[in-house]
């Protein structure tokens, strides 16, 4: 999910076309993506939720859990690219929602804690949001720089 970004910043060059169209396109690939490696995860048996408290033989439902907040964000992505220019916001907006809600999943995840009382899922959740941010900051930057160019040139 980290290194994608690289990719399509290759794929917009080799093919001509603005980084942020191609990450606005290829966010929901993405989401989709992970919606069938968590029905992978379900048939595997992999990926499990910790026990419950009050049902040692039940556990949290995390990969169905997930499979929802990536269908919801698909849906609003999906909605948001058919009526909105492009932005290249997609990317980061996912990055930024998909950590928020995978550091607070992560407490309902059978981990072991690496850092305190932390998950390395914890860890990964925080990066992701700060990348998201830093990623999403900077577009807010190019336009405001676009935009102070635009006015310029409107006003000679």
């Amino acid at each position: 999910v980290f290194f994608l970004p690289l990719f399509y910043a290759a794929g917009a060059r080799l093919s001509g076309r603005r980084f942020g169209d191609v990450c606005d396109v290829f966010a929901p690939c993405t989401i989709s993506t992970l919606i069938f490696a968590r029905l992978s995860c379900i048939g595997s048996g992999c990926c499990l939720g910790a026990p419950l408290p009050w049902d040692a033989s039940g556990r949290w439902p995390t990969r169905e859990l997930e499979m929802l907040f990536h269908g919801v964000l698909l849906l609003c992505l999906a909605r948001r690219n058919r009526r909105a220019p492009r932005s290249g916001t997609a990317w980061p907006v996912y990055m930024i929602a998909y950590g928020g809600f995978r550091f607070l999943e992560e407490w309902l995840r059978d981990g072991t804690p690496v850092l305190g009382p932390l998950h390395r899922g914890h860890i990964w959740s925080l990066l992701s949001i700060l990348i998201g941010c830093a990623v999403w900051l900077e577009l807010q930057a190019q336009a405001q720089r676009k935009a102070g160019r635009t006015g310029r040139k409107q006003r000679r």
